[in-house]
C-alpha cells in the first residue's frame, strides 16, 4: 500500500493570470496575488530604464506598447514576465528558482526527479508541475 497523496491546492485560471495561478499552485497556497506580482514588475521595469536610462524600453505610460499595453514585464491584460515571477519567489526565503537553462539549473537538469516542482510555459500560457508526496501534478 502505498502512502496517500497529500491534499492539493488548486487555483482556477482567470483570464491571462496565469502567472499568479502557477505560482500559488507550484507553493501549495494563496501566497501571490496580481497586485504583488505588478508592484514587482514595475519596480523591475524602473530598475530595467534607471540602467539603460530608457534606451529601447518602452516609456512607463504604456503608451507604443501596442493593442495590450502594459510594460517590459506585465502587459495589460495580466501576463507576467519570467522575470516577475523568478523575483516574487527570491522574495520567499524557503525557496529558490533557477532559469532551466542557466548554469546554476545543471542539477535540475541532471537530475529533474529530486526537485519539488517547475514552472514551464507553452504559447504564453505559465503552469507549474509539482511533486506532491511521490506524485507528479
Amino acid at each position: 500500500m502505498t502512502a496517500p497523496v497529500p491534499r492539493r491546492y488548486h487555483e482556477k485560471q482567470i483570464g491571462s493570470l496565469c502567472a499568479v495561478h502557477a505560482l500559488n499552485n507550484l507553493l501549495q497556497g494563496d501566497v501571490f496575488d496580481e497586485v504583488q506580482l505588478a508592484q514587482i514588475a514595475h519596480e523591475l521595469d524602473a530598475a530595467e530604464r534607471a540602467f539603460t536610462g530608457g534606451v529601447g524600453l518602452a516609456p512607463e505610460s504604456g503608451e507604443g506598447l501596442g493593442e495590450l499595453g502594459g510594460t517590459g514585464n506585465v502587459r495589460a491584460d495580466g501576463f507576467f514576465s519570467v522575470q516577475v515571477m523568478l523575483e516574487g519567489l527570491k522574495r520567499l526565503t524557503s525557496t529558490h528558482a533557477q532559469p532551466i537553462r542557466s548554469e546554476a539549473a545543471r542539477d535540475a537538469l541532471a537530475a529533474p526527479t529530486r526537485e519539488v516542482g517547475f514552472i514551464c510555459n507553452r504559447s504564453e500560457h505559465w503552469f507549474p508541475i509539482r511533486r506532491l508526496g511521490g506524485v507528479w501534478f
